[in-house]
C-alpha cells in the first residue's frame, strides 16, 4: 500500500464528513477527476507499445471491456461504501483481506502457484486482520465497562458523602430539599 493511497482514503473520508455526502455521491464526483489524473499517468506505468499493437477488433473485446468495467465499478462502490462508515485503517484491512480471497481465489479456481511467501503473507494478514478486528471491538467494550465502574465507585462515594453530612445540608453547601428547613420548624 503506498503512501497516497493512504492520502487518498484520508482525503475522502473528511471530504465526506466535510460535504455531507452519501458514497454514491462521493464515488460520483471523485471517480471522474481519478480517471483524468490516471489517463496522464498511463504512458509512465504501462507498456505504451503494447496497448497501440493491441488488437481491438477481436471477438469478444467489448463484452471483456464492459465485463471490466461492471467489475471495478463495484470494486470501487464497495470501497466508497467501507470507506464511508469506516475508518481508513479499517479500510486498508479490508483491502489487504481482498487481497488474501484473490490470492486464494487463484489458487483454488486456476490453479496458480502458492509460493512460501504467499502463504507467509496471508498468515500475516488473517492474524493482522483477528487481532485489528478483537482489539477494536473487544478493547472499547472492557474500556468503557471500567469506565462505568469507575463512575458508579465516584456515585457511591458522592451518596456516602450525603448521608454522611448533617441532617439538612449537602455536602457543597446547599440545602437539602427533602428535609425541612430549622427556619421552617
Amino acid at each position: 500500500m503506498t503512501l497516497s493511497t493512504v492520502f487518498v482514503q484520508v482525503v475522502f473520508k473528511r471530504f465526506q464528513a466535510a460535504h455531507q455526502v452519501d458514497s454514491m455521491q462521493l464515488l460520483y464526483y471523485v471517480m471522474p477527476m481519478s480517471g483524468i489524473a490516471q489517463f496522464f499517468t498511463l504512458p509512465m506505468t504501462e507498456d505504451v507499445t503494447a496497448l497501440r499493437s493491441f488488437n481491438y477488433q477481436t471477438e469478444g473485446f467489448m463484452r471483456s471491456l464492459l465485463a471490466s468495467g461492471a467489475l471495478a465499478f463495484c470494486v470501487n462502490l464497495s470501497g466508497f461504501l467501507v470507506i464511508g462508515k469506516a475508518t481508513p485503517v479499517t479500510y486498508n484491512v479490508v483491502t489487504h483481506c481482498k487481497t488474501v480471497v484473490v490470492i486464494l481465489g487463484g489458487f483454488v479456481l486456476f490453479g496458480s502457484p502458492l509460493m512460501l511467501k504467499n502463504f507467509f503473507g496471508i498468515m500475516v494478514t488473517l492474524s493482522g486482520a483477528i487481532s485489528y478486528s478483537y482489539f477494536n471491538v473487544m478493547g472499547p467494550a472492557n474500556t468503557d465497562k471500567v469506565v462505568q465502574i469507575k463512575d458508579a465507585e465516584d456515585e457511591n462515594e458522592d451518596i456516602e458523602a450525603q448521608l454522611d453530612a448533617p441532617a439538612g445540608q449537602r455536602q457543597d453547601g446547599e440545602k437539602d430539599t427533602l428535609l425541612p428547613d430549622d427556619k421552617a420548624r
